[in-house]
This record gives structure tokens, sequence and C-alpha cells, in this order.
């Protein structure tokens, strides 16, 4: 069972019914850390704007929507998506 936690060191209150039941003394460490969309742009170099833009139209990475303003996402989806983004090298042998 997994336990989110929040910037804040909160638990996610979205989830709070299923952690009930989970060990809640797990380490905040091991725990999936969530973002606000602020964070995910602030570390991964990302405008705000691109980031409301893929919700709008099904792209970019999984995210959460706790309630009607506030969207969260799992640092493990950010990174998750950016390696589906990744380019293999392309080597130019016709020399």
């Amino acid at each position: 069972m997994n336990v989110y936690f929040m910037d804040n060191g909160n638990i996610c209150p979205c989830l709070l019914n299923i952690t009930k039941e989970a060990d809640v003394s797990t380490n905040k460490a091991e725990a999936k850390r969530l973002l606000t969309e602020k964070e995910v742009a602030n570390i991964y170099g990302l405008k705000l704007s691109t980031l409301r833009n893929w919700r709008s139209v099904r792209q970019g990475p999984r995210f959460l929507k706790l309630n009607t303003k506030k969207v969260m996402y799992r640092q493990t989806d950010i990174e998750e998506y950016l390696d589906s983004c990744t380019q293999p090298t392309v080597f130019n042998t016709a020399e």
C-alpha cells in the first residue's frame, strides 16, 4: 500500500480513507512524493501553461485532480513520462 505525502508533509486527503488501513508510520522518504504544478514546472524547466495545455488535451504526464482547483503530480509519473519521451541517438554511418 502506497502512502502519498503532499509537499507540506501531510497525507494526501483524497487517499486518507485508504491510508487508514495502511501502516501510517511509513517513512516519508520511501513514500511517493506529490508535486504541485508549480513545483513540476520549476524542477523540470516547463511553463505552467505547457502543463495546463497538456492536461486539457490529455497529453503529458499523469496527474491527480484532488478538487476543482488542486492538481498534483506523482514524481514517479513525471519521470516515467520523461523516460517515454527519450529518443535514441542516430549515428550517421553514410560517410
